[in-house]
């Protein structure tokens, strides 16, 4: 376990397990020492996503969203929705970030803004 503390993908898979496992609270504590691990030098991996059987690098981005749907599954919407906006903010492109907007929005009744 010990290495799930200082390698940034280590630690995303570990929070991915708790996330699936719907031990949200501790899923986001785990993304959020994840993106703290990359911010602070940890090298960019690549990693598989299950989602969409892409390979992608890591990014900031990609754990702040993670971070958000443990937050909304949390029932905390409001801040799960800052997360998503600020990355649609800087990038309105971001397929996986407007999916998420997409799925709250349409979890709200909102299917307008979806």
């Amino acid at each position: 376990l010990e290495a799930v503390r200082t390698d940034p993908l280590l630690a995303k898979y570990y929070a991915d397990t708790l996330y699936g496992l719907r031990q949200y609270s501790a899923a986001r504590d785990d993304y959020e020492r994840a993106e703290k691990l990359l911010t602070e030098g940890g090298s960019p991996s690549i990693f598989y996503d299950p989602s969409d059987g892409q390979e992608k690098a890591m990014s900031k981005e990609i754990l702040q969203l993670a971070r958000g749907r443990c937050l909304y599954s949390l029932g905390d919407v409001d801040s799960a929705s800052q997360l998503v906006m600020g990355i649609l903010n800087k990038d309105q492109t971001q397929a996986d970030a407007l999916f998420e907007y997409a799925s709250i929005c349409m979890d709200r009744g909102r299917t307008r803004d979806a």
